[in-house]
């Protein structure tokens, strides 16, 4: 039933013009390795169900293709209306199956492992985490255009006010203050600039009025070297103000996190308000003033964020948000917890001392992977610093993994 509904309800509108993907297309978009992503994990779930069901995962492997197959053709006939059909999604949406499948068929190889077979299960884990999330700060830096020596060099004002995909902006943009280099216009339409804007960019924006439509539409964007995927592009959508940033993750299609503004545009008629931003390598925010009210956000840019590259349903500000943001980490450190104290004391360890001994050791190497790597990663990849709640939220994940691998592990059936 949920894949049915994800995949077989029509498309809500963006009111973003984009260009239909090919049908051979694996990563269309702007953001195809986030779809990448959602596709795998949304049939993993159907993988798990037929494991449980005694299917092979051989067998849940082609039950997915064939499902998979059957949504792609009825989308590629038009039903339902705004999807489309690729080749991507019917590869991912199988390997998503066996996925699942495999690691339900196995669980039993993963839950009580052998030691010799923990000890491994734990090194590769800490490696695994830490180069993930070593990927993942990575991808959330900051990704400025920087112009070759016969390009452009600072900021120029594109003579046309039209963002390429983006409805006309109906509010009056009177006055642009970006980097110290002050612009204007007359009239409505938004503000686009094209050349360098160095590493990091601070502002502010004058608007008389405001867009009365539901969609994002820009009122300022700053064009780089990527013409589809600007540098900084700053709007409203409904009665807030949301600024999104290029990523290094975006030359990977992965989306990244936006920074909203709630309320920033509630005022109706023609109000004038002052908008105002700044993007640094470790922080971006965003403030508002009209009149006498000054609202105000701001965005860590830091580990906890990995989980907006990989997805395009729940966004920063959303409900969900924080509760993806505390499963993200719980989830990456718990299985090394885990696996570490699992590899250190065997269950007909004969000297219970010994066992207890050895088990604390590769915890405790578990333990210094992770301040190591939750240390190093945002120095080495210029994001910001490891915030004091995702370091208690990272130890009490292992924590958690070493609770249930002394309390639980007997209650587990051997292979």
């Amino acid at each position: 039933m949920f894949i049915a509904t994800a995949t077989l309800t029509p498309a809500k509108s963006s009111g973003v013009t984009v260009t239909l993907p090919d049908f051979w297309c694996l990563a269309c978009g702007t953001e195809g390795g986030a779809d990448v992503t959602l596709n795998v994990a949304l049939f993993i779930p159907l993988g798990v169900a037929l494991a449980l069901l005694r299917v092979s995962p051989l067998r849940a492997f082609v039950i997915g293709a064939a499902l998979s197959m059957a949504i792609e053709a009825a989308q590629r006939v038009g039903v339902p209306g705004g999807r489309v059909a690729s080749v991507s999604d019917l590869l991912t949406n199988s390997v998503g199956t066996l996925l699942g499948a495999s690691i339900a068929w196995h669980h039993r190889r993963w839950l009580r492992p052998s030691r010799g077979a923990a000890v491994v299960f734990s090194v590769v884990s800490m490696i695994v985490v830490a180069s993930f999330l070593g990927f993942t700060g990575w991808a959330l830096g900051r990704d400025p255009y920087r112009p070759v020596s016969f390009g452009q060099v600072g900021l120029v004002q594109s003579k046309g006010a039209f963002a390429a995909g983006y409805g006309w902006y109906q509010g009056t943009v009177s006055r642009v203050l970006v980097s110290g280099v002050q612009f204007g216009q007359t009239g409505n339409g938004p503000v686009i600039l094209f050349g360098s804007s160095g590493n990091n960019l601070h502002g502010e924006v004058e608007i008389d009025g405001r867009d009365e439509r539901r969609e994002f539409v820009p009122f300022l964007s700053v064009q780089g070297a990527h013409p589809r995927v600007p540098e900084m592009m700053l709007g409203q959508k409904n009665i807030d103000a949301l600024m999104h940033v290029r990523l290094r993750g975006s030359q990977l299609r992965l989306p990244g996190p936006s920074l909203v503004l709630r309320n920033a545009f509630v005022a109706p008629g023609a109000v004038h308000r002052t908008v105002r931003f700044a993007v640094e390598t470790e922080r971006w925010t965003l403030s508002s003033t009209a009149g006498t009210q000054t609202l105000a956000a701001g965005l860590p840019v830091s580990l906890s964020l990995g989980w907006t590259l990989f997805q395009t349903v729940v966004h920063v500000g959303d409900r969900l948000a924080l509760v993806v943001t505390l499963l993200w980490l719980f989830v990456l450190w718990l299985p090394v917890g885990y696996w570490c104290a699992l590899a250190g004391a065997p269950a007909d360890a004969i000297d219970r001392r010994v066992g207890n001994l050895q088990r604390w050791q590769f915890v405790a190497a578990g333990l210094v992977a992770l301040l190591l790597t939750m240390w190093l990663v945002p120095r080495a990849m210029g994001i910001a610093a490891t915030l004091p709640q995702e370091w208690m939220l990272s130890v009490a994940s292992m924590a958690v993994g070493v609770f249930l691998a002394t309390r639980f592990y007997h209650y587990i059936p051997p292979q």
